[in-house]
C-alpha cells in the first residue's frame, strides 16, 4: 500500500528545542543516536520484530535490520500482557526567555501502529508540573496540539496497542503531519549521473483527494512510502486543482533546493568536511560521504549550490545520490554487481532491449593549475601546481613599468613545500600586477572507434568541471591523486556502447547500482542504473535505464 505524508512544519521552533529519550534500548549492533536526529529525519525504520501479532508474511518487501539502515528508537522492553509499558522522551527549550507555544502541534510518527496511549506532563522553567493529561493515540502518525505553553514536556508512552509489544518511534516533528491515503497515479522519477558532470533533479507526481477543508502549500515537504519502505522526501513545486475534490501535485527533491541557493566562491584548498558544513549552514541539507576523506584544489565560482556540488563530486569521483533519502549521499562508482535480473526470475516485464547510443570519439578534461588575480597588493595564499606539468606552465606578470614572461621560473613565488606530485607556493604580487595560470587540457581518444570522425560520433567536453581532487589521510598528507583515476572513469564512459531499457518488478534495486540484466536480443549486459521511473502499487514497477559499463 502506498502512502504519502504531507508535512506542515513549525520551522520557527525547530531549532529552539532539545530532544532526549529514556527507557529506549538498542537492537543488535544499532548504535546510540542523538534523539535530535529524529527532528530532521524523514525516513522510516527498516527492521522487523516478532513482538505483538508478529509479522505479515504476505508483505514480501519487508526485511530485517541490516547495518546502515535507519531504525529510529525502540523501547528497552516489551509491554506486559495488559499492554502496559513505560518509555519516555522529553522536549526542552534551549532559550529560557519564552515558553514554547506549539500551536501547529507535535507529531509522533511510530513504526506501524504500536502506541495506544501517552501521558503528557507540561512543566515550567523551574521543572514544576503545570498541567498533565492522558491522550489516546492508536495511530501510526499522530498529531496533538499542546494544551498549554511550556518550558519542558515529558511525553510518556504508557500503553501499546497489543500486549507484548515494543514502542518504535520513527520520527518526531514540530507541526502537523497528514497522511494522504487517497492517492492515484503516483510516479517517482529517480536519476543519477555516473560521472557527476550534471546533477538531475528527482521528481514525484501524483493526484491526491484530500479531506474536506484540508489545505496544503507549495514548498512544504512530502514523503512517499510503499509497504513501509521509504522512497524519499520531496518538496511541493506545483499544485493544480483538476476537479472539485482532486489535486495534481508535482514535487522535487533536495537538488531543487540547491538549485535555488547561491554558493559563495572558494579558491584552492577545500576539504569534504568544510564543504558539507557550509552546505548544511546555507541550505539546511545534510551531505554524507561515508568514511571518504577528500579535498579539492582549484576554484568554485559564485554559482548555485547544485553546480558547486557537481564540480566537487566530479573532481573526487563521487556519484551524487539523493534517491529515497532526505539528504545527499556521495558514493563511489560501484565495482561489485548487486543484482542479477533475468527472464527466468520473472522480474522483467515484456522485452528488455539494448539501445545503442551515439558513440563519443573524444573527451576533453582540463587539469587546473591556478586562477586569475588582479590587485594593487595581494597575497593570494597557497597555490598548488602539478610538478609534472610545471615545465609548460606560463606565468604572465604585467605592470605599468614593464611586461615580462616568466617560464620555468618562480621568481614571483615563495616555495612552501614540494612533495611528489605537487609544488605548494605562495603568490606575492605588487603594483598593478596581473597573473594568469594556464590549465592543462587532456584529450582522451576512444580507441574502440575505427573511424572517430564518422557521423555517428561526437566529442564530450568536461572542462567546465576543472577542479582537481586528492584523497588524504587523517594527518592531512596526500595519499592519492584522483586525476588518473578520473581519466579511467571518463574512458569507461566514452567507451560505453549504449543503454538497456526495461520494465522490472522492483526488489532492492536503486539508481547507481551496478547490475547484470538480460536483454531480448543482446545477451546479458552489465551496467549502472541511471534512471528509474517507479509506479507504485501491489508490486512496485519501474521503467529503468542501465548504462552499459565495464566492470572493475
Amino acid at each position: 500500500m502506498v502512502k504519502v505524508r504531507y508535512y506542515d512544519l513549525d520551522v520557527n521552533n525547530l531549532n529552539t528545542v532539545n530532544l532526549q529519550v529514556s527507557n529506549y534500548g538498542n537492537i543488535s549492533d544499532i548504535k546510540n543516536a542523538d534523539a535530535n536526529s529524529l527532528l530532521n529525519d524523514y525516513s522510516v525504520p527498516n527492521y522487523l520484530s516478532f513482538d505483538g501479532s508478529g509479522i505479515d508474511l504476505k508483505k514480501r518487501k519487508k526485511k530485517f535490520y541490516s547495518v546502515g539502515d535507519y531504525v529510529g528508537f525502540i523501547s528497552q522492553n516489551v509491554s506486559d500482557e495488559n499492554g502496559n509499558i513505560t518509555c519516555e522522551f522529553k522536549i526542552t527549550r534551549k532559550s529560557t526567555e519564552t515558553l514554547l507555544d506549539l500551536k501547529k502541534g507535535i507529531t509522533l510518527i511510530f513504526y506501524e501502529n504500536c502506541c495506544k496511549e501517552i501521558y503528557v506532563i507540561y512543566r515550567d522553567e523551574n521543572g514544576n508540573s503545570i498541567h498533565e493529561e492522558s491522550i489516546v493515540v492508536g495511530k501510526e502518525v499522530f498529531t496533538f496540539v499542546p494544551s498549554v505553553a511550556f518550558a519542558s514536556m515529558n511525553i510518556i508512552c504508557t500503553k501499546t496497542v497489543l500486549s507484548n509489544q515494543y514502542i518504535k518511534i520513527a520520527n518526531i516533528k514540530f507541526g502537523a503531519v497528514k497522511e494522504w491515503k487517497r492517492i492515484v497515479n503516483i510516479n517517482a522519477l529517480e536519476e543519477i549521473n555516473v560521472l557527476s558532470d550534471d546533477l538531475p533533479i528527482n521528481s514525484l507526481d501524483f493526484t491526491v483527494i484530500p479531506d474536506n477543508g484540508e489545505t496544503f502549500s507549495v514548498g512544504n515537504p512530502v514523503t512517499v512510502h510503499s509497504d513501509a519502505k521509504y522512497y524519499g522526501t520531496y518538496y511541493i513545486e506545483d499544485i493544480e486543482r483538476t476537479s472539485k475534490y482532486s489535486y495534481s501535485v508535482r514535487a522535487l527533491n533536495v537538488i531543487d533546493v540547491l538549485d535555488k541557493a547561491k554558493y559563495i566562491d572558494w579558491d584552492m584548498d577545500l576539504n569534504l568536511t568544510t564543504f558539507a558544513n557550509q552546505l548544511k549552514s546555507d541550505t539546511g541539507i545534510t551531505l554524507e560521504a561515508g568514511n571518504y576523506n577528500y579535498r579539492i584544489f582549484g576554484h568554485i565560482p559564485i554559482e548555485s549550490w547544485r553546480v558547486a556540488l557537481c564540480k566537487f563530486a566530479f573532481a573526487c569521483r563521487f556519484m551524487i545520490d539523493c534517491s529515497r533519502k532526505d539528504r545527499i549521499f556521495l558514493k563511489p562508482i560501484p565495482t561489485n554487481v548487486s543484482s542479477v535480473i533475468t527472464s527466468s526470475n520473472k522480474r522483467i516485464i515484456g522485452d528488455s532491449k539494448f539501445t545503442k547510443s551515439k558513440q563519443i570519439s573524444k573527451a576533453r578534461f582540463k587539469y587546473p593549475i591556478g586562477y586569475t588575480a588582479t590587485s594593487a597588493y595581494e597575497d593570494r595564499g597557497c597555490v598548488f601546481f602539478s610538478a609534472d606539468t610545471l615545465g609548460i606552465m606560463n606565468v604572465y606578470v604585467d605592470d605599468p613599468v614593464a611586461s615580462m614572461r616568466a617560464q620555468d621560473t618562480l621568481g614571483f613565488f615563495e616555495i612552501l613545500s614540494y612533495s611528489g606530485n605537487w609544488i605548494k607556493v605562495q603568490a606575492k604580487l605588487t603594483g598593478d600586477s596581473h597573473i594568469l595560470y594556464n590549465r592543462i587540457i587532456y584529450t582522451y581518444q576512444n580507441e574502440d572507434l575505427i573511424n572517430p570522425y564518422a557521423d555517428n560520433t561526437e566529442e564530450k567536453d568536461f572542462s567546465k568541471l576543472n577542479l582537481c581532487g586528492i584523497s588524504f589521510s587523517d594527518d592531512g598528507s596526500s595519499t592519492l591523486r584522483l586525476t588518473d583515476l578520473k581519466k579511467q572513469d571518463i574512458l569507461k564512459y566514452i567507451q560505453s556502447k549504449g543503454t538497456v531499457k526495461a520494465k522490472i518488478r522492483l526488489q532492492n534495486e536503486n539508481v547507481g547500482d551496478l547490475i547484470k540484466i538480460e536483454t531480448a536480443y543482446d545477451g546479458v549486459i552489465t551496467g549502472i542504473i541511471t534512471s528509474m521511473n517507479i509506479s507504485f502499487g501491489y508490486d512496485d514497477i519501474a521503467d529503468i535505464e542501465v548504462l552499459e559499463w565495464q566492470n572493475g
